[in-house]
């Protein structure tokens, strides 16, 4: 019955797939093996979007998924699709980590400081224990002129 309940778990199939990808994506980024990762994180995200209608009754796992692509595409210097995917994940769970740090670097880069103070505060929320959110949350702050709430 194992067996024949993983084949007909048609959204945990996808979600592994694309999940799959996107962390192989992401491992070759950090090999510096950047054709290679563009080609596994395009890959990630045209699967997980060719199944989306089927991924819609996990939205956890499809936000973390989405989140890892768009920091793939984020690491790629690729703002428009990382925005994409990041949206997608914050469709999904509005309180994705990985979806609200690529959203915040990104409004940081476009120079929305306010914005993306506010996207690194709900991050926060999620997830209090990364580092990298408080570094980047006060930089933000020192972007908007609120120094007093940078972080050294």
């Amino acid at each position: 019955m194992g067996a024949l309940a993983n084949l007909l778990d048609i959204e945990g199939r996808v979600l592994r797939k694309a999940d799959g990808l996107a962390t192989r994506g992401l491992a070759l980024l950090d090999r510096g093996r950047k054709y290679r990762a563009h080609r596994a994180i395009t890959r990630a995200y045209g699967a997980i979007e060719h199944g989306r209608s089927r991924i819609s009754r996990r939205p956890a796992d499809a936000a973390a998924v989405y989140g890892k692509i768009a920091r793939g595409y984020h690491d790629l210097s690729n703002p428009t699709a990382a925005w994409e995917a990041a949206q997608d994940a914050l469709e999904f769970d509005a309180r994705n980590p990985d979806a609200l740090e690529v959203q915040g670097l990104l409004q940081l880069a476009r120079g929305e400081a306010k914005d993306a103070l506010a996207s690194f505060d709900r991050a926060l929320k999620s997830a209090p224990q990364v580092a990298s959110l408080w570094s980047f949350r006060g930089d933000a702050a020192a972007a908007a002129g609120k120094k007093d709430e940078a972080i050294a």
